[in-house]
Formats: structure tokens, C-alpha cells, sequence
């Protein structure tokens, strides 16, 4: 067993060598004290008070809820007006925010907070100056990773309290920075805001200001129909650049169900045999699939295994891939798995 695990990590350390494109999902804010899908969805049930006329489609998505439908599920049967989504997307804020606050907070007081800043601090030591992370989540954890181990970051907006769109080439054309992570947020950002028609990045708001609109992309019917506007079609197409030129690619806390991403990812993966490293506490069945049924050749798949509490871990060096191999160690969680590629 040791001799397949001294195999394993060469693999992982050959992989994060390659300075790798990362992914980002909901599963890396987790532990950081973020409320995930499930929480959202009671949160939702809790805090929508729909107007008479959508009282008959919120009681449906509730009803669906409360059967057991996962939240995405839920809210692509019905089609959402204008005033409900809205409500939706100020629900989703107001949770969100202050859990993010807090987090920001912790980190004041931590050094160390985020493992994700030392990955990023370790891969900025080499030649790189541009490391490329993509993320669906809506939390500016990424970017305090990036502050707390003094990294200049960038998400498609300027410097200042009221940031602009601008192009990455601005900061380094003022010389703000000669290494940069480019932090794409493809479903938006708690601190963007539609202000009369303008898009806006302020920061730590603690409220959502008057005639101001979160540009959030909540789950839902017309969920890929707001990323065609600004500032989404932007991003996506920054995040469609660095998914095509990843050498390597490590996904932390991405369960594998979003179109703006996976299907990129597995053609990358499956065609171009782009070597891909996973991170997760449970491995999504969307995430299996893409494993072993369109066989990437070059993976290493880690998980919390629930019975040893330590990991599971997957591989395309295994005789049958499919088949972990479980060690003691916490290898799953980014932290963990740290220990064995710095």
C-alpha cells in the first residue's frame, strides 16, 4: 500500500507542477462557515414573501422543496417574474453576505486562514506570473486568500471603493502588479451591483444599497440566459481563455454540474488528455461519471472516506481506477493535500 500511495502523491506533485488552471465550487467555502444549496434552499422558504401573484409558483417550488428536490431542480420548473427573482437574489445575498463578513473577519485574526492563498503563493515562486481561477461561487474568499498572503487579484473591475469594468491589461500597464491571479466569477460576485444600468463593484457593503441590484446568478430557468449580459459574457469568455490553455487543471469543492464549466473541462480532459486533480469531501455522482464513465486518462480523485475518516483516494494509475485506495490521511481537503505537493 505504501508503494501505491509514493506512486499517488508523485502523481499529484507531477500534476500541481504543471501550474494548474483551478476550479472552484461551493464545496471549498464550506468549511469556511458558508451556507451551501440546502441551507439556501430552507433560507429561501424562510425569507421570499411573494407578492399575490406569485404566491401559486413560490407555493409549488416550496411544495417541490420540501419533497426533497434540490433547489436548482426546484426552481427550473417554473419561470420566475421579475419582482420574485429579485426577492430571490436579495434571500441569497443577505445570507451569504454576512457569513462572507465573518469569514473576512477570522482571517484578520488567523494567520494562514485560507490554504488556497499558500497553494497560490507557492505556484507565484515559479516563473508564472498569472495563475487562472475559476469559480462559480459568489463569496470573496478567493480574493482574501489572495490579500492575506499579499497577492495582487483580479476580477474583471478596477481599483478603488467604486470599481469599473476594465481590461487586466490596466493594472499591469500602471505597474500595480507583475504576478497576478485572474479570479473569474462566472455566476457573479456579492459585491457586484447593477446601479442604474451601470455595473459596479463596491466593497464590504453590509446592506444591499438603495437602487442597487446584486449581480448574482441564482439557480433557475433563466440562470444561462443572464450570463449573455454583462459583466457574465466577459468573464465567461476570460474563464473559456484560461479553461483551453491549462496545462493542468485542480478542481477543489466542484461537484461537475455546471454547463458554464464541465463540459469544457471534460473535453479538455477527455480529448487533449489535460491531466486534472479533484478535491472534494464527497465526490458528486456528476463527478464519477465523468471519471469513470468518459475515462479521462490522466486523473487523481480524492474524498473523505466516511468509514477510516481519512480518504479515498481515485486514480488513472490504478489497475482499475474505480477502486480507491483509503489511507488514514486527510488528504481531501485542500489543506491536506498541500502537505504532500509544497
Amino acid at each position: 500500500m505504501s508503494d501505491d500511495l509514493e506512486t499517488l502523491k508523485l502523481q499529484a506533485q507531477d500534476y500541481c507542477s504543471k501550474i494548474p488552471t483551478m476550479i472552484v465550487g461551493s464545496g471549498a467555502s464550506s468549511s469556511f462557515g458558508l451556507s451551501g444549496m440546502g441551507a439556501l434552499a430552507d433560507h429561501l422558504q424562510r425569507e421570499v414573501n411573494p407578492c399575490d401573484d406569485d404566491k401559486d409558483t413560490w407555493v409549488e417550488i416550496c411544495t417541490l422543496l420540501q419533497r426533497g428536490t434540490d433547489l436548482e431542480s426546484a426552481l427550473l420548473q417554473k419561470d420566475l417574474t421579475a419582482d420574485l427573482r429579485r426577492q430571490v437574489v436579495d434571500a441569497t445575498w443577505n445570507l451569504l453576505n454576512p457569513q462572507d463578513i465573518k469569514a473576512f473577519q477570522q482571517s484578520l485574526k488567523e494567520k494562514g486562514y485560507f490554504p488556497l492563498g499558500k497553494f497560490l503563493q507557492h505556484c507565484l515562486r515559479t516563473n508564472e506570473n498569472t495563475l487562472q481561477v475559476i469559480t462559480t461561487n459568489y463569496d470573496r474568499l478567493i480574493e482574501y486568500a489572495c490579500e492575506q498572503e499579499n497577492i495582487h487579484w483580479f476580477t474583471g473591475f478596477g481599483h478603488g471603493y467604486r470599481k469599473f469594468q476594465v481590461n487586466e491589461d490596466v493594472l499591469r500597464a500602471n505597474k500595480v502588479a507583475k504576478k497576478i491571479v485572474n479570479i473569474w466569477k462566472v455566476h457573479g460576485s456579492l459585491d457586484w451591483y447593477d446601479i442604474a444600468g451601470q455595473v459596479v463593484s463596491l466593497s464590504n457593503s453590509e446592506i444591499i444599497q438603495q437602487d442597487c441590484t446584486p449581480y448574482i446568478v441564482t439557480p433557475g430557468k433563466d440562470k444561462y440566459q443572464q450570463t449573455h449580459d454583462e459583466p457574465y459574457r466577459s468573464i465567461i469568455t476570460a474563464a473559456d481563455v484560461a479553461m483551453k490553455s491549462a496545462s493542468s487543471y485542480l478542481c477543489v469543492g466542484f461537484g461537475f454540474n455546471d454547463k458554464h464549466i464541465q463540459p469544457k473541462l471534460i473535453e479538455r480532459c477527455t480529448i487533449n488528455n489535460t491531466p486534472i486533480v479533484i478535491l472534494a469531501r464527497t465526490l458528486t455522482d456528476a463527478t464519477k461519471k465523468f471519471l469513470f464513465e468518459s475515462k479521462p486518462k490522466n486523473f487523481i480523485a480524492i474524498e473523505l472516506n466516511e468509514i477510516s475518516r481519512g480518504s479515498s483516494i481515485y486514480s488513472s494509475k490504478r489497475a482499475t481506477p474505480s477502486e480507491p485506495l483509503v489511507v488514514s490521511d486527510d488528504l481531501w481537503s485542500l489543506n491536506g493535500f498541500l502537505s504532500i505537493i509544497i
